[in-house]
């Protein structure tokens, strides 16, 4: 498979653990009801460990990773759960990461995503299941999004695939319902792209299966594509 990654900036077996986490709690919560106006950034200045899932529930703002590792030992959760909020992940240093660090009999989860917008437009999120999205606007524009299960799953809503990576060990894009577009980026995954009803647009786009057990772009239940580039 080879997408194993792991927490580049560790120190020993973990990330550096301080109040950093609380620290994050608070910018968190202070960009709710922030506008695009305001152009709130969370911008990440030291590697730390999560021991909860975050929850925010409006607000636009964009998380920086600024080259630093963010790393998750919540079992069976996710890092951060957003709801009705429009938020961009970018790096804006190098090697940035949000990574749900799975164990033995355990799988920790990325960001579920509820009617918002969420961008990666940099760094890397990596999880077991990495985007979990619900009736919400998905782009990916750049960085990776990689999964153990699926890169990003979305059930209505939209997705958009412009550059970046899509790296999973089994589903790349796996939607319901929704309005999926593919105009670039690479994917490397065992079933590249899955789409049950929605509509299906591929323009230019590179694939990589990374199973000879997989499929390139599986469509099902009255999905509408058109696919020219790819």
């Amino acid at each position: 498979m080879g997408r194993r990654r792991f927490c580049h900036k560790l120190f020993g077996s973990h990330c550096i653990k301080s109040n950093l986490e609380q620290h994050i709690i608070t910018h968190l919560l202070a960009v709710e009801n922030c506008t695009a106006e305001d152009q709130a950034v969370v911008k990440i200045l030291q590697s730390f460990t999560l021991t909860k899932t975050h929850k925010v529930n409006s607000g636009v703002f964009t998380i920086d990773l600024n080259g630093q590792c963010v790393e998750s030992y919540v079992n069976s959760a996710y890092m951060l759960e957003i709801n009705g909020v429009s938020v961009t992940i970018t790096d804006s240093s190098e090697g940035g990461m949000l990574f749900g660090n799975s164990g033995v009999d355990k799988w920790r989860s990325g960001i579920s995503a509820t009617n918002s917008t969420l961008e990666i437009a940099g760094g890397t999120v990596d999880a077991y299941y990495c985007i979990t999205a619900t009736n919400c606007n998905v782009i990916i524009s750049g960085g990776t999004a990689a999964g153990g299960r699926h890169a990003v799953s979305a059930t209505g809503g939209a997705v958009n695939v412009s550059g970046g990576t899509i790296d999973s060990d089994k589903y790349g894009v796996q939607t319901t319902d929704s309005e999926v577009t593919i105009s670039g980026g690479y994917f490397n995954a065992v079933d590249t792209i899955g789409c049950s009803g929605g509509t299906l647009t591929v323009s230019d786009v590179t694939f990589h299966a990374n199973s000879t057990n997989g499929d390139g772009v599986s469509i099902s239940n009255g999905c509408i594509a058109t696919i020219s580039g790819a």
